[in-house]
């Protein structure tokens, strides 16, 4: 970093604008022109060789236009010294704050699935006391997946009342669409049994085979329902209709 020395190069006429200028053609490099290779434009850069650029000592002799001279002096001239510091390239920002990304991935030949794994890490992480002004948060796939669940959530009942609605203006009545309906929760009974048998978290894949298993079971009703309304319309006792549909629909 170039201490820049206000009075020496007010004598000379050079600003730290020029200095900055000087500086990012001599590392960055500033573009020239366009060089046409067929159908391709390859821009044109010019800067220092990368051996002068490397040692810190060299950059010393840098030349810098002097607009009061009408030549080229040494840098050092309007610097008081140079020193080297390394910082980041890229400065990462989370809700407008710095960040620092810590990454792991799920070793996919382990017993165990990403989210027991988090289960067991996270309570370790979260015990560590960070030092005043720092703060953490979980991303990566813990996010990605409280938000599909959130965004998800917020659409299942504006979707599971426009069914509804459908059902009571295909079966015209109130009542036989509760009754398809009240089927519909039996669902968790198989998908709890399910979690609970093979150990695995009620994830979002769960949840959109829950909704999977909802839609087959609301159709298998209305179909039910339909049977049972053709048997009633045939003459049939409302017991023999509701048998006979139920195994007209089970052996198809």
């Amino acid at each position: 970093m170039p201490a820049f020395n206000e009075s020496k190069a007010r004598r000379l006429g050079i600003s730290k604008q020029d200095l900055s200028a000087t500086l990012d053609m001599t590392f960055g490099g500033s573009a020239m022109g366009m060089l046409r290779d067929g159908t391709k434009q390859l821009p044109i850069i010019a800067r220092l060789p990368e051996i002068e650029r490397e040692d810190i000592q060299t950059l010393k002799l840098m030349q810098i236009w002097s607009p009061v001279l009408q030549s080229y002096v040494p840098i050092e001239q309007v610097v008081d010294n140079l020193t080297l510091d390394w910082e980041e390239s890229i400065i990462m920002r989370r809700d407008r704050k710095r960040e620092i990304s810590v990454l792991a991935d799920h070793d996919i030949l382990s017993d165990e699935t990403p989210a027991v794994l988090f289960s067991r890490v996270r309570p370790l992480v979260e015990a560590y006391q960070l030092p005043e002004g720092y703060h953490l948060d979980w991303g990566g796939e813990y996010e990605s997946e409280n938000d599909a669940q959130e965004a998800l959530g917020a659409a299942m009942p504006l979707g599971y009342l426009l069914m509804f609605i459908i059902t009571v203006f295909l079966f015209n009545s109130f009542r036989k669409p509760l009754v398809i309906w009240f089927t519909v929760p039996l669902s968790i009974i198989g998908v709890s049994f399910g979690l609970l048998a093979t150990g695995l978290p009620f994830s979002f894949t769960a949840l959109l085979g829950l909704l999977s298993l909802s839609g087959m079971i609301l159709k298998n009703g209305i179909v039910l329902m339909d049977q049972i309304n053709m048997d009633l319309d045939s003459g049939k006792a409302p017991y023999t209709a509701v048998i006979d549909s139920a195994m007209s629909v089970l052996s198809r």
